[in-house]
């Protein structure tokens, strides 16, 4: 990418008015995540072509990204003053509209972009997480299975055998659950698996290396391929985000028979030599998550912004295998907060861990859906507007019924979360 960028910066001295080659270079840092060039990029390549409706585009989806809707629904708006059916445009103008709650808006924006084009995978898609959001689980889950020509076109597979979307009778036939989207995603609706054993069904569970160990523990009947594993033979498969379709899930059937999650006992006892021996509250706690995912930059924290909470006299445990350079430093100079994210092997492990707190305080990662799929006080900080399993205005979860959302008030401000949290441990102190 380094000698692409040299490319266009040779291209730019001898061409002033490339507006092309300063397109190209915005769309190099974007990937690279230099936003704020990418920015000025796309803003010299517009500045040379007013009417350049893909850099207005590429613009405003960076100025979303950083934490600039009303900036970015302007520059898609141009980007439809010059070219009116611009399907992408209209569908990433949705998606500031849903960031800003402005949901009717939203949909309005995501049909006109399917009214251009009707097979457009990524928008229906959209419409779906919405529906989804809003409580319309019926819709939603219907069109949720577009996500396989949209978003997850690389990951689908196609199986001679049929797919299962609830329609056959199951009982003793065998039906292979594949694995798809992020830990938490397979915690959350692993749930169905217990289901489909109450229909008779003999189960192979398809299941991430880093669950492996947990997912074993459950159920010893069933038979659990880590992914990348050869199948054995099987008569219906069904995507595990697929079941909630597949048992007609709405707002009121979700099945919440808690805890759906056992732990193993020998890393109970493992575990329990190991943490400190104090009588204080111990705090389960999880700040950031996995920096690969597009919607990170919305959900994670630095510890340095949970500071008012490690002044409260409690003990704090870190449950996230990963720790970053930023956080590091105020890990290795705080007095209460204590960390095994070098001895946490896997999701059994953590488990274990969550097993032991008196409440889990996370932002919307793995971890939480694990401490909710195993019954635990669990307080959740989620952003302005969540993701759509958390839904809207809620305080509580029907996924979860242990849990807790504490939201912001207003995009980005963390704070008011963290002031509510702190509230409302002192209450237990």
């Amino acid at each position: 990418m380094d000698k692409a960028l040299l490319t266009y910066d040779e291209i730019i001295d001898i061409e002033h008015e490339n507006y092309e080659a300063y397109f190209h270079k915005a769309l190099i840092n974007s990937k690279l995540k230099n936003f704020e060039i990418a920015l000025s990029n796309y803003d010299l390549a517009i500045k040379i072509k007013p009417d350049f409706e893909e850099a207005y585009v590429n613009r405003g989806v960076i100025l979303s990204t950083l934490m600039n809707p009303i900036e970015a629904l302007k520059s898609f708006d141009l980007a439809i003053k010059f070219k009116s059916n611009h399907a992408i445009a209209y569908n990433n103008k949705g998606n500031v509209l849903t960031e800003l709650s402005r949901f009717d808006e939203a949909i309005e924006n995501y049909k006109r972009a399917v009214k251009i084009n009707p097979d457009y995978a990524d928008a229906f898609n959209n419409i779906a997480l919405l529906q989804l959001l809003l409580g319309n689980y019926e819709e939603g889950w219907k069109l949720f299975e577009w996500r396989w020509k949209g978003p997850q076109k690389n990951e689908f597979r196609d199986f001679k055998k049929p797919l299962w979307l609830g329609n056959e009778p199951i009982k003793n036939k065998t039906i292979l659950i594949l694995a798809e989207q992020g830990f938490g995603d397979f915690i959350q609706f692993y749930r169905y698996c217990i289901l489909l054993e109450k229909l008779g069904a003999k189960i192979i569970i398809e299941t991430p290396k880093e669950l492996t160990s947990l997912i074993k523990n459950q159920n010893k009947s069933n038979i659990i391929v880590t992914k990348g594993e050869p199948f054995p033979e099987f008569d219906f498969y069904c995507p595990i985000m697929s079941l909630p379709l597949a048992f007609k899930t709405n707002i009121h059937n979700i099945p919440a028979n808690l805890p759906y999650i056992k732990i193993d006992s020998e890393k109970l006892n493992f575990w329990r030599s190991k943490l400190i021996k104090k009588k204080r509250m111990k705090i389960g706690i999880v700040w950031s998550g996995a920096q690969n995912k597009e919607t990170d930059f919305n959900r994670s924290l630095t510890l340095s912004q949970l500071s008012p909470l490690f002044e409260l006299p409690v003990d704090f445990y870190a449950l996230q295998k990963k720790i970053r350079n930023t956080d590091k430093d105020y890990l290795l100079h705080s007095n209460n907060i204590y960390d095994y994210h070098e001895q946490i092997e896997d999701f059994s492990d953590t488990a274990v861990l969550i097993s032991e707190m008196d409440i889990i305080i996370s932002v919307d990662t793995s971890v939480a859906h694990l401490a909710g799929a195993l019954d635990k006080p669990l307080w959740i900080l989620l952003p302005y507007v969540a993701d759509y399993r958390w839904m809207i205005d809620r305080i509580d979860s029907p996924w979860y019924p242990s849990a807790t959302l504490f939201r912001q008030k207003e995009i980005n401000n963390w704070d008011s979360v963290v002031s509510s949290i702190v509230r409302s441990l002192n209450s237990y102190i």
